[in-house]
């Protein structure tokens, strides 16, 4: 949807913003393609932890929700290359682990596991995710938070 416009430098100019309002527009669309055109721009390694906190939220459900299961995979794929979430530190990760294990979206909590700060989460914590899990009758969430090497 974005793809032509970016090779204009005006587009590489794009504050944090804006770029991140673009990001939520494609996520809602579930336009993976979009979405990994929108993460090339200048602006996008500039989003906040706190706004890529938001677009792992929005993207929540979406798996379960959305026909084209394969592009929510992709586009929370894209979304945890960005730069404000790979700064995310282990208590935010767990926060959102907490939310996506809640929801049931094991497309989220792969994505979250790959995270470097997934790795700092509490032994603890993961077990009660797994529970919570299990509990749920999740297998796809447990599997992905079994993949997760604490």
């Amino acid at each position: 949807m974005y793809k032509p416009c970016f090779g204009l430098a005006a587009a590489q100019q794009l504050g944090a913003d804006v770029v991140e309002g673009m990001l939520q527009h494609v996520l809602r669309q579930c336009d993976a393609q979009g979405l990994k055109s929108v993460c090339g721009l200048a602006g996008a390694a500039q989003i906040s932890r706190e706004g890529v906190t938001a677009l792992f939220r929005q993207a929540l459900g979406y798996a379960a929700n959305h026909y084209l299961y394969g592009n929510v995979a992709e586009c929370v794929t894209h979304l945890s290359c960005l730069l404000g979430a790979r700064q995310l530190d282990a208590a935010a990760v767990c926060a959102l682990l907490t939310d996506a294990v809640m929801a049931q979206d094991s497309v989220v909590v792969a994505a979250l596991c790959s995270l470097p700060a997934a790795a700092s989460v509490s032994a603890g914590m993961l077990q009660e995710l797994k529970q919570l899990a299990a509990r749920n009758a999740d297998a796809g969430t447990f599997e992905a938070l079994s993949r997760l090497q604490i």
